[in-house]
């Protein structure tokens, strides 16, 4: 049976969307040489791609194809455990930014070593998706996993948020400090709900407004890279 492919959607939309940031922080690193552009370019870059495996399991679920589930149990942690690829940049951007005496990779080994030790977790509550009438799939997702995952990425992004948001305040551009802190709001509150809800309405509420959230965060990054780039120098290589 044809369902609403609700679920697709929403990924698909969040990988064009992310995948779109993407490229503008490594149209802004061409420009600008600024490493924090080049390490949140690889970060989302690294974080949208394995997007692919959820949105194909989605897409077949919706159409019907049934088989998908069990090619679909290791969604949430092989998703996770490529993702933690990406993440592990938003580290080292965060500590370039506090701890530039120490290479990065200390930041993003850290990552690695923690987003391991998750994904051997969450692998042992592997289950088969389930698809709903109105097409939003139950990954079966557990909590402990959820709260670790967000955890791991908060390492690097809270900090950078909070860094970037210091300079916009000290330079007074008040409009910049908003989005950075509205944006990054959106997604601490609402990016773990959609993959905890199978009701239809929080579920396309909660995925609006997370994704409203990351463009504000993403977007605010990005304006500060560029106006602090031609205040200052920064180093261009890692």
């Amino acid at each position: 049976m044809i369902v609403l492919p609700t679920s697709a959607i929403q990924l698909g939309f969040a990988f064009l969307m992310l995948l779109f940031l993407a490229w503008r922080f490594f149209v802004t690193y061409k420009k600008t040489g600024s490493l924090y552009a080049k390490c949140l370019g690889y970060m989302l870059l690294l974080v949208t791609l394995p997007i692919l495996y959820p949105f194909s399991i989605a897409l077949f679920l919706s159409f019907g194809f049934d088989d998908a589930r069990s090619i679909g149990r290791f969604v949430t942690p092989s998703i996770a455990g490529l993702q933690y690829f990406g993440l592990g940049f938003g580290a080292m951007a965060a500590s370039f930014y506090y701890f530039p005496q120490l290479s990065p990779k200390y930041a993003y080994a850290l990552v690695l070593i923690l987003g391991a030790v998750e994904t051997l977790y969450s692998l042992s509550f592997a289950q088969e998706p389930n698809m709903k009438p109105l097409g939003v799939i139950d990954w079966h997702m557990n909590n402990i996993s959820i709260i670790l995952y967000n955890i791991i990425n908060g390492l690097g992004t809270i900090p950078l948020v909070i860094g970037f948001l210091q300079k916009s305040f000290a330079a007074k551009v008040y409009s910049r400090a908003a989005m950075l802190f509205f944006g990054s709001l959106l997604v601490v509150i609402f990016a773990p709900l959609p993959h905890q809800t199978i009701e239809f309405v929080p579920f396309v509420l909660y995925s609006i407004l997370t994704n409203a959230g990351l463009f504000l965060m993403f977007g605010g990054f990005l304006l500060q890279i560029g106006v602090q780039q031609r205040l200052t120098k920064e180093p261009s290589v890692v």
